[in-house]
């Protein structure tokens, strides 16, 4: 998939049920403190995000925003499940 800056490829309290991949750009990780939105992190090509959702099956801690133009190669958990066991 592909993003443009400012897009949400993550939603804060969201089901996660997709893992990304980044294979090229930025994201920016915005937490909550105290019910503010925060800055967490970044993260670029070669990084993952969405894993801790994907893997413990519970809803969003962060929104996950294109900093850049974003690529991303994604895996859907029920499919992960079907091939993994």
């Amino acid at each position: 998939d592909e993003w443009e800056p400012g897009e949400h490829i993550i939603k804060f309290d969201t089901e996660g049920e997709w893992m990304f991949i980044i294979l090229e750009g930025t994201v920016e990780v915005i937490g909550r403190k105290h019910g503010e939105k925060t800055f967490v992190c970044e993260f670029s090509s070669g990084d993952y995000f969405g894993e801790l959702e994907f893997l413990n099956n519970h809803r969003t801690v962060a929104d996950v925003v294109a900093k850049t133009h974003v690529t991303t190669a994604k895996l859907n958990r029920r499919h992960f499940e079907m091939c993994m066991g």
